[in-house]
């Protein structure tokens, strides 16, 4: 099974995100999600949370996001929000910082 890790960091106009995500099988694993943006921390846990499990697919991971019950983050939405995931779930690329963990 392969597994993945991935990152995107991004500017947005609620502040700087930045989006790890961990994944094998087709699901994502782990979802953290960190910067300088305001909401409170425990909304943030809880969506990243919610995001385990989600197939690293750009409706799925928004369908997750928009679903999610939290206030989200002060000045970002969530189609930008999911997109940042979406971006660190996809994996590693030939010349960026993502890292492919072993695998078949």
């Amino acid at each position: 099974m392969r597994r993945w890790t991935g990152v995107c960091e991004r500017k947005t106009p609620g502040g700087t995100l930045r989006g790890d995500a961990d994944g094998s099988g087709g699901v994502l694993d782990a979802v953290l999600i960190t910067g300088d943006y305001f909401t409170r921390s425990v909304e943030i846990a809880a969506l990243e949370t919610h995001l385990k499990g989600t197939p690293p697919q750009r409706e799925a991971i928004l369908s997750m996001v928009r679903g999610f019950d939290g206030e989200g983050i002060y000045r970002v939405d969530a189609r930008e929000l999911a997109e940042i995931v979406l971006e660190a779930a996809s994996g590693p690329r030939k010349g960026d910082s993502r890292i492919a963990l072993g695998g078949s």
